[in-house]
């Protein structure tokens, strides 16, 4: 239990970066966010604040400041990156308003949002029910940056009950969305999603044939033997190797439970 003191101090000093929130310096709105973030639980007062800024994707230089997780969509950041990952930092207490979130009317929001749902560590079985149930939905949204960070939210979550929309997502029409839907299937180990599987090795995109290789090879498809021989004639070399990996692991046996 904190000692009264302590609490005071961190209101204080969750006061001060909520207020440098507000700047009007991106850089220091960032570096703010970031404060939030390495204090952690003990900043759940800011996370509306945090939220608000989830809008915000002025480009700006990385920052310094220790990762919660590798999210970003280029080299650069932008406070509103940074605030998903302080959010993200605060474990339970920020899955409600997360998942609001994804209601946003801005698909900016929509997508770091999507991203934070499935960074959040917490053991707690109620909030991972309702973070994989909106994810889950989120694979419908009309905006594919949304749908490829829910796929891979879901991957993180091992959201077994996502599996069917999982596999439906393996013909979106951008190879971002499919890319991260074949790999959220690998860490599912997803026997229903062989046959779709399979025809993704013929995929136009090498990341999605690489995906879709490392997957039946997590599955151990027996079945996917001849399509994963005929994988290593890709083009690419890191589907032949993906290929090759997923040949041996037919060949183990799984542990007994």
């Amino acid at each position: 239990m904190s000692r009264p003191q302590d609490a005071s101090a961190d209101a204080a000093e969750v006061g001060g970066h909520v207020s440098e929130l507000s700047s009007p310096d991106p850089v220091k709105r960032a570096t703010a966010a970031c404060a939030l973030k390495r204090m952690g639980a003990r900043a759940t007062a800011a996370i509306p604040s945090l939220v608000g800024l989830l809008a915000d994707d002025t480009s700006i230089e990385p920052i310094r400041c220790e990762d919660v997780g590798a999210y970003k969509s280029s080299e650069k950041t932008s406070p509103g990156e940074e605030a998903a990952k302080a959010l993200a930092a605060m474990g339970g207490a920020a899955v409600a308003p997360l998942s609001d979130a994804l209601g946003n009317s801005n698909w900016k929001v929509r997508k770091v949002a999507a991203w934070a749902l499935g960074e959040i560590r917490s053991a707690n079985a109620a909030d991972r029910k309702v973070r994989v149930e909106r994810l889950t939905a989120a694979l419908g949204d009309a905006q594919w940056e949304v749908r490829s960070n829910a796929a891979w939210a879901l991957g993180e979550l091992k959201g077994r009950t996502a599996e069917g929309q999982l596999i439906t997502a393996l013909s979106d029409g951008q190879p971002e969305v499919r890319r991260n839907a074949a790999w959220a299937l690998g860490e599912l180990e997803s026997q229903a999603a062989g046959d779709a599987l399979i025809a993704a090795l013929k995929d136009q995109d090498w990341v999605v044939r690489k995906n879709a290789a490392w997957a039946l090879g997590e599955a151990r498809k027996k079945d996917a033997a001849v399509a994963l021989r005929a994988a290593l004639m890709d083009e690419h070399p890191e589907v032949r190797s993906a290929a090759s990996w997923a040949l041996e692991e037919l060949t183990k046996k799984r542990p007994a439970n």
